[in-house]
């Protein structure tokens, strides 16, 4: 099931891991703050939801990244594109 975010903004990486704590996030417009990386600035929150959902709406090209978020700052697995 997926949940489309209602007043998608811009947030830091931190503040997505706040706000969306162990949970999976589709994100569009990501910023970068090193392209070679999965070192995210920035992004816009498009939906939450199963990894499953989530992660065939970025293999559909639909998101610009896949993350599962822990508050630790840790990215467990990922999707995303360079």
């Amino acid at each position: 099931m997926i949940n489309h975010t209602v007043n998608p903004r811009r947030m830091t990486w931190d503040d997505i891991q706040r706000n969306y704590p162990s949970q999976w996030v589709g994100l569009s417009d990501v910023q970068w703050n090193d392209p070679t990386s999965r070192d995210i600035a920035s992004a816009v929150v498009s939906c939450t939801g199963d990894g499953n959902d989530i992660y065939l709406l970025y293999s559909q090209h639909q998101l610009d990244a896949a993350l599962f978020t822990t508050l630790d700052n840790d990215v467990l697995t990922s999707g995303v594109n360079y």
